[in-house]
């Protein structure tokens, strides 16, 4: 439809029932079936969408939404005051009495934070429409997978959007995350439609988009018709939200749900929930396992391995796909070597990043530019020069000589971490005798308590020495967290210590680590904050990485 000029034209975009107008004896209910012609008739200007009322400007629609903490219900008042032309809600009851000499109309609509993303859509010309869009979901990966499609698209000549993790991307301008944070993996369906918009204006044909399970479960992805849809792994992480696996398990897997017949799904079934995922989906299904096991990996697991599972249940048809890959010059961690195995085909292409689990990532992001219709010679071309996601086992060093192999990574879930720390331990067989794993991790405040022993537990097997730190505590007492942590660790494993100043723990490994070792700091990754009570102090691991290294170096030459 048009641009809603009109309150019959809300109406019949919102599906609301039923409407608050203010009358002079105050607010008066109304349903839309029963509505006077002047009513429905009354103009309406509207600039943005806003779902803040702290944002609200002149002739704005607010839109009041039940939050897991705030209800926005609350608001309605001040959005008005400050200038709200119409106000679209989920609950019918009448707003609050100092807004009522105001003619702003409240629309009661059923259910609409799963008709938001249909609405804001609509709202700003279907941008989605005018995009292929590709989901990427899990517990890990997401990020890397998504940069590596952008960076893959973008060498085959399109103009590709990114919006995840690390930011929000159109083509390679960066985009300024107003209306969330570089936090929130997946922002709010308002936000998705602006951001569209913006993309469809400056060009942009293709989107690659992380998917949180967050996201899925609160419908900010509902209107968005996805091209090809991705699924890297599923562990342990979110459950002070989800409550159960069960249930993270199935707010991802409503991406799958929600695709329609013409998309794909991509899915990892070398991890037990592959198969879960597209149980239901209409998409024709692409699955990619690692071929050298024939053993199921259990359900919530990371590292096992399958040659070929069926995917029972599914609408649509499927493809197998098998996975093979090597190291190279595994010493230094220089790369991979990745090998997929198809129904009538097989390929293989190098790579600069490594580790198993970046094999997998690698062969996802090429099954989907696969999925989207480019040729194959084409993605085999550019597959070598994608350098993924920043902090993801990102190597920081000098051009110093005899100093540690540091890597920094973003693994803050008991699955990435041990993940992260088996690759550090495998680099570790190839360096001199006697070389040490250091790991530095933490775990973060106001979040999933139960991890945290766990992971002191993984990073004690891989390291010969552990440094427990704080890694956003937010509200917590970054104390009492380690405090939780170390009740994970064992009196007859790999020692550990604690430092509450993560860039003081960084410059203690850095600095006494031995030129043969290897210093894993995990948590962070890209991030350059840390989040202390209600603010965000500037921390960056890298660049803490790199003036420890190189302040070891002034130290060298002094010596």
């Amino acid at each position: 439809m048009s641009s809603p000029r009109i309150l019959s034209d809300w109406i019949k975009l919102t599906d609301a029932t039923r409407f608050w107008i203010a009358e002079d004896k105050g607010w008066q209910a109304c349903s839309t079936a029963d509505a006077f012609d002047g009513v429905l008739g009354l103009e309406l200007s509207t600039q943005d969408l806003r779902n803040d009322s702290r944002t609200v400007g002149k002739d704005d629609v607010y839109v009041a939404l039940k939050g897991t903490q705030v209800d926005g219900h609350q608001f309605i008042g001040d959005a008005i005051k400050n200038g709200a032309s119409l106000v679209l809600c989920e609950v019918d009851s009448a707003p609050v009495s100092e807004v009522s000499g105001t003619k702003t109309p409240v629309l009661c609509i059923p259910n609409l934070r799963s008709e938001l993303g249909r609405i804001a859509q609509s709202y700003y010309g279907n941008p989605a429409q005018k995009l292929s869009i590709i989901a990427v979901t899990g517990t890990n990966g997401k990020t890397t997978i998504s940069t590596l499609i952008w960076q893959a698209l973008s060498a085959l000549g399109m103009k590709a959007g990114l919006l995840g993790t690390i930011g929000g991307f159109i083509g390679n301008k960066s985009i300024l995350l107003t209306n969330g944070t570089p936090q929130m993996t997946t922002s709010d369906a308002i936000q998705l439609a602006v951001w569209m918009k913006e993309m469809v204006q400056e060009g942009v044909s293709h989107l690659v988009m992380e998917a949180s399970s967050h996201a899925l479960d609160q419908a900010r992805l509902n209107g968005l018709g996805i091209s090809v849809g991705i699924f890297s792994n599923l562990s342990h992480d979110h459950l002070d939200y989800h409550g159960t696996m069960e249930a993270y398990a199935d707010a991802k897997k409503r991406l799958f749900d929600g695709l329609l017949g013409s998309s794909t799904a991509i899915v990892n079934t070398s991890d037990a929930w592959g198969t879960r995922m597209v149980s239901d989906t209409r998409a024709e299904v692409w699955q990619i396992a690692f071929e050298e096991s024939d053993s199921r990996v259990s359900t919530g697991g990371s590292e096992g391995e399958v040659k070929s599972v069926e995917i029972v249940g599914s609408i649509g048809s499927s493809k197998n796909f098998t996975l093979r890959y090597s190291d190279l010059s595994p010493s230094e961690g220089n790369g991979l070597e990745v090998m997929i195995h198809g129904d009538s085909s097989s390929v293989e292409f190098t790579s600069p990043i490594h580790g198993k689990f970046n094999a997998m990532n690698l062969a996802e992001a090429y099954l989907a530019c696969k999925a989207l219709g480019f040729r194959e010679e084409a993605i085999l071309e550019v597959m070598p020069s994608l350098s993924g996601a920043p902090g993801r086992l990102e190597r920081i060093q000098t051009t110093t000589e005899q100093e540690p192999l540091v890597l920094v990574d973003y693994a803050h879930t008991p699955d990435a971490l041990e993940k992260v720390s088996a690759i550090a331990a495998e680099l570790k067989k190839s360096r001199e005798s006697g070389a040490e794993v250091w790991i530095i991790f933490g775990c973060g405040g106001n979040r999933d308590r139960a991890k945290r022993p766990v992971m002191a537990e993984i990073a004690q097997r891989y390291a010969d020495r552990v440094i427990v730190t704080s890694d956003n505590p937010r509200n917590e007492d970054p104390e009492l967290i380690i405090d939780e942590v170390c009740t994970g660790f064992r009196i007859d494993g790999a020692p550990f210590e604690r430092f509450v100043d993560r860039a003081e723990a960084i410059e203690y490994a850095i600095l006494n680590a031995e030129p043969s070792d290897i210093v894993l700091i995990a948590g962070k990754g890209h991030e350059t904050g840390q989040i202390i009570g209600d603010r965000t102090l500037p921390l960056d691991d890298r660049k803490e990485a790199l003036a420890a290294l190189q302040l070891r170096a002034k130290n060298m030459e002094e010596v």
